[in-house]
């Protein structure tokens, strides 16, 4: 250090008293020292996604519906991290990550735009959205195109795409159009007309303002994809936000098919009770009725339907005396009862997948 300065550090030979010079750099090294210090943290630091920022943009649907759940599981993996999240529609999506304005887009790109890399995040029916009192609210089950003609249909850029004749005239007789879905759906609660949107978009209201019905046609659908620009690596922090995103649909999608497979073996398990109900009641009645038959005389229940199916009058069993008939008729009503109860069960079951 002293041939390097051109001057001495330390006024004597042993070394126990410094110089100017020494005095100096004894002030200076220890600040240079802790600087180079946090240099060297604050990059291990950005390359751990501890420090950074990320502007991401999505469909609205998936930021009202997915990009909740992401933050709610690791936002505390982001506690020093700038997280911008915009809300638009696909084309504006693409266009802005082109232009490097944002680091990671989720949108529908079919086909994808030139410069860009993704990957299919999840795929999503289309189906018919209107409002509790339209006609179609009434009817349950899939909607075929033809039941669409003659609807005031609110069109939307989603729908563009639809294949087939009928659903494109469809689109392209609509006068009312929209690119933002809030406004949309909005329209449809005030009963303005119909839209044809992914049931995810109605998650944004509160249950029983808009009811969904899946179209018919299987080929109506949209693709979401995890979007960025090709060729450019994106920081830590947005590198492991994307893995967060993955990661949430993925177990999102294994809670769903968890749920359908729970209300199917719970609408199943209700329909095997009520049919032990329906063979113990006709057990029992063809028992009673076997017991109280005089000799030569056929019993009047000969198995087949239950008693229990319908209204035990005093026609019913016309073998068997008034008081036996009587008793007869109470048991059959509360086990008609108990059967009734189970297969109502089996039949308002919610089921999820819808």
């Amino acid at each position: 250090m002293d041939a390097h300065l051109g001057e001495a550090l330390f006024g004597t030979t042993r070394k126990n008293r410094l110089t100017a010079l020494g005095a100096f750099v004894l002030e200076q090294a220890p600040r240079e020292l802790q600087q180079f210090d946090n240099t060297v943290r604050a990059i291990e630091d950005f390359a751990k996604a501890v420090y950074g920022s990320v502007r991401i943009a999505t469909v609205p649907s998936v930021a009202g519906t997915i990009m909740p759940q992401v933050f709610q599981r690791h936002i505390g993996a982001f506690s020093q991290v700038q997280i911008e999240l915009r809300d638009m529609d696909s084309g504006s999506i693409i266009h802005a990550l082109s232009r490097g304005r944002i680091d990671i887009g989720i949108a529908t790109a079919g086909g994808h735009a030139p410069g860009l890399e993704g990957r299919l995040l999840m795929a999503e029916a289309f189906g018919a959205i209107c409002a509790p009192g339209h006609p179609l609210a009434a009817a349950v089950g899939p909607v075929a195109w033809e039941e669409l003609v003659g609807e005031r249909l609110i069109a939307d850029s989603l729908a563009e795409s639809f294949p087939g004749g009928l659903a494109r005239r469809l689109q392209e007789r609509s006068l009312l159009k929209a690119r933002n879905v809030i406004p949309i759906l909005r329209m449809v609660r005030a009963r303005i007309g119909i839209t044809l949107l992914p049931q995810r978009t109605v998650l944004a209201f509160p249950p029983g303002e808009l009811v969904f019905r899946p179209l018919a046609d299987g080929l109506a659908r949209r693709e979401l994809h995890l979007l960025r620009r090709a060729g450019i690596s994106l920081s830590p922090a947005a590198q492991l936000l994307e893995r967060h995103i993955l990661d949430t649909v993925a177990d999102m999608r294994e809670a769903c098919w968890a749920r359908r497979s729970v209300t199917a073996a719970g609408r199943a398990r209700c329909r095997r009770k009520a049919a032990l109900a329906d063979r113990r009641c006709s057990a029992r009645h063809k028992g009673r009725a076997a017991a109280r038959v005089p000799k030569g005389a056929q019993p009047a229940f000969r198995g087949g339907r239950s008693p229990c199916r319908r209204s035990a009058g005093p026609a019913e069993m016309p073998g068997l005396p008034g008081p036996a008939r009587s008793a007869d008729s109470r048991h059959g009503d509360a086990l008609r009862q108990t059967r009734q109860r189970w297969r109502h069960q089996a039949t308002v079951l919610p089921s999820r997948s819808r």
